[in-house]
């Protein structure tokens, strides 16, 4: 499902969710790997996403249409 946000210009890092059991949290197992679908802004789905903003930002300005974040499972 899409959702629209209109967001000063800046740098983000964006991080999305699929809350499946509507408990309105993040699950995790073991070691913090979360159960849940998680997307992030600069992640690939190789690995585990790194918790540096350098690395994840991403520039939002007026030439910006719009982004894509998919969902990964860990």
């Amino acid at each position: 499902m899409a959702q629209e946000f209109l967001l000063p210009n800046g740098h983000y890092v964006i991080t999305v969710i699929q809350d499946a059991n509507n408990n309105k949290r993040l699950d995790f197992v073991l070691f913090g790997i979360p159960r849940e679908l998680v997307g992030i802004s600069n992640f690939n789905g190789k690995g585990l996403p790194s918790r540096n903003f350098e690395r994840q930002k991403i520039l939002i300005d007026k030439t910006m249409e719009k982004i894509t974040i998919n969902l990964y499972s860990f």
